[in-house]
């Protein structure tokens, strides 16, 4: 089985879903920055209490970025797969240490048992720990967006 093959189809998919998923808000978004149809000016400026299409840009804005968090979920679960189905072909992960993230702990099995070095990865170790933690904040937030 080719798991580096199956990761690029998960990304490929994901990115996809993002573009399409999104395209509808970000036009909305686009739209009434433009002052298109169907969000054209209604008032002159100073006539109206606060911007028109507030309510509509803020939903919009709000249902693009759930679509990026979704999308972030989807990217995690991809990546700690692809990572677990490698480790464990290695013979890991072994014990975890107390405290110990499944990142911290498959990483460590990594630089311990491999010949990876974070030092010779295109993606710093950091940028790929900030998906699982901005994936976290999203799925743990008591509040859906405020994230």
């Amino acid at each position: 089985m080719d798991i580096l093959a199956i990761l690029e189809d998960h990304i490929g998919f994901i990115e996809r879903f993002y573009n399409a998923a999104a395209e509808p808000f970000e036009t909305t978004l686009r739209k009434i920055e433009a002052g298109e149809e169907p969000f054209v000016p209604q008032y002159a400026p100073g006539d109206h209490d606060g911007p028109e299409y507030l309510a509509e840009w803020m939903e919009a804005d709000a249902c693009l970025r759930v679509v990026g968090s979704s999308s972030l979920g989807l990217l995690q679960k991809a990546l700690r797969d692809y990572l677990r189905e490698f480790v464990e072909r290695e013979g890991g992960p072994g014990p975890k240490k107390s405290g110990e993230s499944w990142f911290d702990h498959h990483c460590r099995f990594l630089e311990e048992n491999t010949l990876f070095c974070w030092a010779n990865s295109p993606v710093p170790r950091g940028q790929i720990e900030q998906i699982n933690l901005s994936r976290n904040d999203f799925a743990h937030d008591s509040i859906l967006g405020s994230t």
